[in-house]
């Protein structure tokens, strides 16, 4: 099994333990219930994509293991006709990210 499939594998088991909540309202979406059930733990606060630390001015520490969340379902079309993919987003939490330092430029 490749490192995407183990993800993805992992993300359906999380998402089947949400799913009543999801139904029952507790929640918003499957998304909004894998934040707050299993991710936003022990000071992990904020969450972005590893662009979007880096726009910010982090990177994220050697190592980290992303989180995973579902992404936007996408209509394809395939042998056995249409269906809908849902992509994985990868993010990662304040936690696992350093402030990068600012690289002096020089006048030429």
């Amino acid at each position: 099994m490749t490192k995407i499939q183990q993800y993805r594998q992992d993300l359906k088991e999380l998402s089947a333990k949400v799913k009543d909540l999801v139904a029952e309202k507790k929640f918003k979406s499957v998304n909004h219930a894998l934040m707050t059930k299993f991710y936003k733990t022990a000071g992990n606060t904020e969450f972005k994509t590893l662009d979007g630390w880096n726009r910010d001015g982090y990177q994220v520490k050697k190592g980290s293991k992303p989180y995973v969340l579902w992404g936007k379902p996408e209509d394809m079309q395939g042998e056995g006709g249409a269906y809908t993919y849902f992509p994985l987003l990868f993010i990662f939490s304040n936690r696992q990210v350093i402030k990068q330092e600012r690289r002096q430029q020089y006048a030429y």
